[in-house]
């Protein structure tokens, strides 16, 4: 990376977790340059991760926050809530907003993304919802409702069906299009399993099922799928997001495979001084080398470390995605991280499984490497084999039938590891 200088204005359009990052990260580096944060929402970092516990009434509104004005200000880093970035002219480095502009050195994208809601007859009626801010939260809590449609059962959709049902409806129902839920993190047989706990919390689960229309005709009041017809007060929609790339491409930021906006390790865009990361960034899967939207925070995480770094003069380079998702239905952890065996469908590959004791393991195996876990109903062993997987640790070096030359040289994490594997049986 090329020396900057010491003085110049840092510009970040974003408040999430990605831009908080690059922006604190760029402080560390260089207390003398100017730091401001555009954001079109109104309010301090939040986490969102814990929405669904607000949504549920385990915790209050003010606990969502992550940072107070102090906190910005503790840091010299100017904030814009609310206010809508209109355009970017990159030539003379000047950002239009609605009442004024702002002019940068160096421009951080971190937009994030939005979700979808597909265009079914009925989709605009009062008592349709996304869950992914602060104010659909708050909109959510807000609506007399007492029954709902999920539509959805990835971490979003699970999460706000238990946090629904915590809060007290009456009649909660989650509904996936593909056969078992959360298909793009779960293989059929651990899915199933959380499928009969979210029942035990109280939830119908519909799986194969398409939502077709959105029945009211002032407001909601049920939907009708390929398969039937069911009564309800609200639909939240929790199929996917699409990054937010508008402004990014209005200024020539290419765009990779998938939609996101396209980086290097340095989490360059293509635009001179010009970087991004989170939800709107493309990033390559360690494991399987697909380019990917990952959507965790993690990543988001992550890139706005790398992206702080690299505006700044620094050289540390992000090496890809991992995809670790973490969630709990009721207080049950489930954890899934990397490929699972529907990935790798058509390939050679092995699944090892642990069971008992209410609790469920899988290790997906791929040319004697693990290369992605599932787990239910506890985390045990998930510390010791994310550090291996990110190492890329074979089979070989963490089994007892290793050679003893080999076990002779491992570490005492690969020993503890080891000893964890051992209990697993092949798949039949």
């Amino acid at each position: 990376m090329s020396r900057v200088k010491e003085h110049f204005n840092l510009v970040i359009i974003g408040n999430g977790v990605a831009g908080n990052n690059a922006a604190l990260v760029a402080r560390n580096r260089n207390p003398e340059l100017s730091i401001s944060i555009i954001s079109r929402e109104k309010y301090n970092e939040y986490a969102a991760g814990a929405l669904p516990d607000y949504l549920a009434g385990a915790i209050s509104r003010e606990n969502v926050f992550i940072k107070s004005n102090s906190d910005y200000a503790a840091n010299n880093i100017k904030v814009m809530f609310g206010v809508e970035v209109k355009k970017i002219n990159h030539k003379s480095k000047a950002i239009q907003l609605g009442d004024g502009s702002i002019t940068y050195d160096k421009l951080i994208i971190a937009t994030g993304s939005r979700p979808i809601i597909p265009p079914v007859k009925g989709h605009d009626l009062p008592g349709n919802f996304v869950f992914k801010t602060l104010d659909d939260t708050d909109a959510l809590i807000n609506y007399p409702g007492k029954s709902a449609v999920v539509v959805g059962s990835g971490a979003i959709g699970l999460e706000a069906a238990l946090a629904l049902k915590s809060r007290g409806y009456n009649h909660v129902t989650l509904i996936e299009l593909m056969d078992w839920i959360m298909p793009t993190s779960f293989d059929e047989k651990p899915a199933r399993l959380m499928e009969k706990e979210v029942r035990e919390f109280g939830i119908d689960v519909l799986t194969g099922e398409r939502v077709t229309a959105v029945e009211g005709e002032k407001h909601v009041t049920g939907v009708s799928t390929d398969k039937g017809n069911i009564p309800c007060d609200l639909v939240v929609w929790a199929v996917g997001v699409r990054p937010n790339v508008a402004l990014a491409e209005s200024i020539g930021v290419d765009l990779g495979t998938t939609g996101g906006l396209l980086v290097n390790e340095y989490m360059e865009t293509n635009v001179p001084d010009v970087y991004a990361c989170g939800d709107c960034v493309e990033s390559t899967d360690i494991f399987s080398e697909q380019q990917v939207l990952n959507l965790l925070w993690d990543a988001a995480c992550k890139q706005g470390r790398i992206a702080g770094s690299s505006c700044t003069g620094g050289n540390e380079t992000y090496a890809g995605s991992y995809g670790v998702l973490l969630s709990y239905i009721g207080d049950r952890p489930i954890l899934s991280f990397g490929l699972n065996a529907s990935h790798l469908k058509g390939q050679n590959h092995q699944v090892l499984e642990r069971t008992g004791e209410g609790r469920y393991q899988r290790l997906v195996m791929k040319d004697d490497e693990v290369v992605g876990i599932q787990m239910i109903g506890t985390l045990e062993g998930s510390g010791p084999i994310l550090f291996h997987l990110k190492k890329g640790a074979s089979l070989a070096d963490l089994s007892n039938r290793s050679p003893s030359r080999i076990m002779a040289k491992m570490d005492p994490k690969s020993m503890m590891l080891r000893s964890f594997i051992d209990k697993f049986t092949v798949s039949q």
